[in-house]
């Protein structure tokens, strides 16, 4: 069976601390690319995922002592287009390979990074669920 398409299911945020501040434009981008196993090189675009915070819904009480506080934060994953050759991960599978993906944060260029095996990504039917966790400012930590 080969894949038609790899997604970015959904994106999870652990923030540290009570509050966020995404930053100063009320929007944080973090790439992500993957590599689908070892022979296949280096790592290739996957997709975004981009974080950003609504007005301020806070009444303007000079007791809000952050407004961040009162802002909802939004998420939105898109996927780059032709991201997964289905060939390829008949390959990675095939040969028992990593599956590697890698998210960057763009501000700051930080990035983590995580493997599992290929007939894993196969086996889950080509869904997954990533976990960031961020500082108050959105940087990864």
């Amino acid at each position: 069976m080969s894949p038609t398409l790899l997604s970015l299911a959904t994106a999870l945020l652990a923030v540290v601390g009570t509050n966020m501040h995404v930053c100063s434009a009320d929007q944080r981008t973090y790439t992500v690319y993957h590599r689908l196993g070892a022979a296949a090189g280096g790592f290739s675009e996957r997709g975004s995922i981009v974080l950003s915070t609504d007005a301020n819904t806070g009444d303007g009480d000079s007791n809000d002592t952050n407004s961040a506080s009162a802002s909802a934060l939004t998420v939105t994953a898109t996927n780059a287009a032709g991201c997964v050759v289905p060939s390829a991960v008949d390959d990675m599978v095939a040969s028992n390979s990593m599956y590697t993906v890698q998210v960057v944060d763009d501000a700051t260029g930080q990035a983590a990074m995580a493997s599992v095996p290929g007939c894993d990504v196969r086996r889950a039917n080509f869904r997954e669920e990533l976990e960031l966790t961020l500082s108050e400012k959105g940087s990864l930590v």
